[in-house]
C-alpha cells in the first residue's frame, strides 16, 4: 500500500512539472526572437527593441508595450579625437555625436558647423584643421565657406539664410531678425555687433560672408 501511494505522489509531481517546463519553453522562445529582432539590420541602420512592463510608462496604458529605436550608421573623421563610424538614434544631433566620439581637438576648427545640425543615415562628417584650406571634395556634413562669391545681406536675408553663415544657429539668427524688426535696417554690417551675444572675435570670422543693402 505505501509503495502505492509513492508511486502515485511520483505521477502527479510528473504531472505538474510538464505544464511548468511547457511554459517555461515557451518564454524561452519568445526572449529569443526578441533578441533576433534587435539585431536583424533595416535599410539604413538597425533597429533595438525594449519592452515595457510598467503600464505608467506607457501612453497608452498597456501593461506591456515595445518600442523601437531605429539607429542609423554616420562617419565622422578628421581632427576628432575618436574619428569612425558610429550608430546613432535615428534624429540625434551633430553635438551628440561629437561627444561620443571624444569630441573635437584642440586643432580642430569649429566654426564651420552648426551642432543643432540633426543627423542622417550615412552622412559624413569631417572636422578640418584650424587655418587648413579645404581641398576634398565636399563632404556631407560639412560644407566649406564660400569665399566671396556670395554674401548675406543683414536687411533681407531669411531665418535660413542667417542659418548658413558659420557659427549661427537658430538662437543668433533669431536675435538678429529681432534686432533688425526693433531697430530697423542695418546701415553697415558692423552694427551687427549691437546685436546680444556677437563680439568683436565672433563678427571678424563674419564680416566677410555680409553685406547690407540700403534701408
Amino acid at each position: 500500500m505505501k509503495r502505492y501511494r509513492d508511486r502515485e505522489i511520483k505521477r502527479r509531481g510528473k504531472a505538474k512539472r510538464g505544464p511548468i517546463i511547457f511554459f517555461a519553453a515557451v518564454i524561452i522562445l519568445s526572449a529569443s526572437f526578441l533578441v533576433f529582432s534587435a539585431r536583424r539590420p533595416s535599410g539604413d541602420g538597425f533597429l533595438i527593441v525594449t519592452m515595457t512592463t510598467n503600464a505608467e510608462t506607457t501612453p497608452t496604458g498597456q501593461s506591456h508595450a515595445t518600442l523601437t529605436k531605429l539607429m542609423i550608421p554616420v562617419h565622422i573623421d578628421g581632427e576628432i579625437r575618436t574619428p569612425g563610424v558610429y550608430y546613432v538614434e535615428e534624429g540625434s544631433l551633430l553635438i551628440e555625436l561629437i561627444e561620443r566620439a571624444g569630441g573635437f581637438t584642440d586643432d580642430a576648427d569649429r566654426l564651420p558647423f552648426n551642432l543643432a545640425m540633426r543627423l542622417t543615415a550615412h552622412m559624413k562628417v569631417f572636422v578640418p584643421r584650424m587655418g587648413d584650406s579645404v581641398s576634398q571634395e565636399p563632404v556631407q556634413g560639412y560644407v566649406p565657406p564660400q569665399q566671396g562669391t556670395h554674401k548675406i545681406d543683414l536687411n533681407r536675408a531669411t531665418r535660413e539664410e542667417l542659418e548658413s553663415l558659420p557659427g549661427i544657429g537658430p538662437v543668433t539668427a533669431d536675435a538678429i531678425m529681432s534686432y533688425r524688426d526693433s531697430n530697423g535696417a542695418f546701415e553697415r554690417i558692423e552694427d551687427l555687433m549691437l546685436v546680444p551675444g556677437i563680439k568683436e572675435g565672433r563678427f571678424a570670422r563674419l564680416k566677410e560672408h555680409l553685406t547690407v543693402s540700403s534701408p
